[in-house]
């Protein structure tokens, strides 16, 4: 009976070793769960803490890219609109410029034109009186006249011959009379060009009857029209 309770109270004891030894055990396990947990725990916080961090940084910088978006889709619109803007007000100033040099040239025309029948009017207006006048005046007049309009060109028209602008290449005189020049004022008028010219210039004589009376003479493009038509011409142009 001793034995018995001596093997339970063995049992008992081993028992309660294991028990403790188990408890021992299971604290530390239970210890070491705890603090991984803990641990586990902290870390978990720590990286939802960073994610909300960095979900935090993406809604700003998705902010900030989307306000950026905006402001360079607005540029971009303005700078469109203005280069639109700019286009349309060079299309209308360039119309605007071809519009004015359609009406100018059209007013060119229009003058040249207007220039050109007026001209056509003088001259068959001229050349009508002066077929009136010479259908008018005896020969006899238009004669007389002419002999005192080529003395007086002769005498006075030619004495500022040498201030004219005529070049010292020009050697040549063209004389065009009403009439047949006598030998004498061919003479005296081709000794009143040579003078005044300083050099010898050859001299072409003709007779034009349209003139009616007077001479003309041309050297280059100096023209002294001394002749009843000129003077017809010029009564008509400013009439």
């Amino acid at each position: 009976m001793s034995l018995f309770l001596s093997l339970v109270f063995i049992q008992l004891v081993i028992f309660g070793i294991l028990i403790a030894f188990l408890r021992v055990i299971l604290t530390r396990n239970i210890s070491k769960a705890t603090s991984q947990l803990n641990e586990l725990s902290q870390d978990y916080s720590q990286k939802l803490e960073e994610a909300q961090k960095r979900l935090q940084e993406a809604d700003k910088y998705y902010d900030s890219m989307l306000l950026k978006a905006k402001t360079e889709a607005e540029k971009t619109k303005m700078q469109i609109l203005k280069e639109a803007n700019d286009s349309q007000q060079m299309i209308v100033n360039e119309s605007r410029k071809q519009s004015e040099e359609i009406i100018q040239k059209a007013q060119k025309s229009k003058d040249s034109l207007l220039e050109e029948v007026e001209q056509k009017i003088l001259e068959g207006s001229v050349k009508k009186a002066c077929e009136i006048i010479q259908g008018i005046l005896p020969s006899v007049i238009t004669k007389d006249m002419h002999q005192v309009w080529v003395e007086e060109l002769s005498k006075h028209a030619l004495e500022e011959l040498d201030r004219l602008n005529i070049s010292k290449e020009i050697r040549e005189a063209q004389i065009t009379s009403a009439y047949e020049l006598s030998s004498q004022q061919k003479t005296a008028l081709e000794k009143k060009i040579t003078g005044k010219l300083g050099r010898e210039i050859h001299f072409v004589n003709e007779t034009d009857p349209s003139l009616i009376a007077g001479i003309k003479i041309t050297i280059g493009s100096v023209v002294i029209d001394g002749s009843l038509k000129f003077k017809i011409k010029e009564v008509a142009r400013h009439a």
